[in-house]
């Protein structure tokens, strides 16, 4: 039987988690604290393997159908939904991390007087000699294989 929102609104929390069904592997797990979770079962190379696709009710009824549709097609076409689900995860973070990189301040401060290379921080500063900053220039500019291990 196809679940309604009103159903699912009526589904009460008991001593042990329980499941509802709405059909194609799609269902709600309903858990003792009353919160309940949208997942799939589904079958890929003979694993049984389970997708999740968030909260009732922040994941509508509607989404739910429709990320059960869109791995159901994946699965049709031999792609198993989890595995893309955790690559758009990662592809997530790291877009995040390098946005938050091109824009955040920079959280240091170099500048060069009489040849000493100075680095200054929110609560340091460290100033090399001119011999330190020559080594240091020296290491920067060494290619890889020029480098002690």
């Amino acid at each position: 039987m196809k679940l309604t929102d009103s159903m699912i609104d009526d589904f009460k929390p008991s001593a042990k988690p329980y499941k509802v069904s709405d059909g194609e592997g799609l269902y709600v797990h309903v858990y003792p604290n009353g919160s309940k979770y949208w997942r799939m079962n589904y079958r890929i190379e003979g694993k049984k393997k389970t997708l999740s696709f968030g909260v009732y009710p922040r994941v509508t009824l509607a989404d739910a159908r429709d990320r059960k549709d869109e791995a159901r097609a994946m699965l049709a076409s031999r792609s198993d939904p989890a595995v893309a689900k955790h690559q758009a995860k990662l592809e997530a973070a790291q877009q995040k991390q390098f946005e938050s990189l091109a824009i955040a301040p920079p959280s240091f401060r170099l500048s060069i007087a009489d040849n000493s290379l100075t680095i200054q921080t929110k609560n340091n500063r460290l100033t090399l000699s001119a011999e330190q900053t020559e080594a240091v220039r020296a290491f920067l500019i060494a290619s890889p294989n020029e480098v002690m291990p």
